[in-house]
């Protein structure tokens, strides 16, 4: 793991913002026609295409949402990392978010399709939906770890909430916010090799 968090720290903000985004636009633009728009086409015509469509769209764009949540995870490890002893974070439950978030991806890309055409009740949608409850509060926890590591950069104490409020919507909104963050981080990583 080492090597790939080597590899997203020392990118540059374009690399990372090409990398991320290549593959969701490519599954949008080539997915998103063949959705039928008919405003009288029947409910079960539309839901067809859109089950048809919507494995292949979430295959494409997976390694987007991937290098997203290992982004997360090296800005927290990185930037954390890089901060005076007193001021670094816990990182127990952040260790153990962000890879459980990536382990999950792939298996909700798959399962989620099957879930929705069931008609009733399906006992998968009885795992999944609390699943993907619990995986989404873990990502909104580690981006919370992350943008509080990157706001106590440069400071001899931890960020509280409100200096890092900008950076959280900064990762949060990853297209924007990664032009601003990624510098920070590169820095961070510079400083903390020998």
């Amino acid at each position: 793991m080492k090597t790939i968090e080597s590899l997203i720290a020392r990118a540059r903000h374009w690399q990372l913002f090409v990398l991320m985004l290549l593959p969701i636009a490519v599954a949008y633009y080539l997915y998103f026609p063949l959705l039928p728009e008919d405003p009288g086409a029947s409910p079960e015509r539309t839901f067809a295409a859109v089950q048809a469509n919507f494995t292949k769209m979430m295959l494409l764009s997976v390694p987007g949402y991937l290098l997203f949540y290992a982004w997360v995870w090296v800005v927290g490890r990185v930037c954390n990392g890089s901060l005076p002893p007193g001021s670094r974070r816990h990182g127990r439950v952040f260790n153990f978010a962000v890879p459980f978030a990536l382990c999950y991806l792939p298996i909700a890309t798959f399962a989620f399709p099957e879930v929705i055409a069931t008609d009733g009740w399906h006992w998968s949608g009885a795992i999944l939906f609390p699943l993907h409850v619990v995986v989404s509060l873990l990502i909104i926890y580690a981006i919370i770890f992350a943008a509080r590591s990157v706001a106590s950069l440069g400071r001899d104490r931890r960020a509280g909430s409100g200096r890092s409020f900008l950076f959280f919507l900064g990762i949060l909104y990853f297209p924007i916010g990664l032009w601003v963050i990624q510098p920070r981080v590169n820095a961070a990583f510079a400083k903390s090799r020998p």
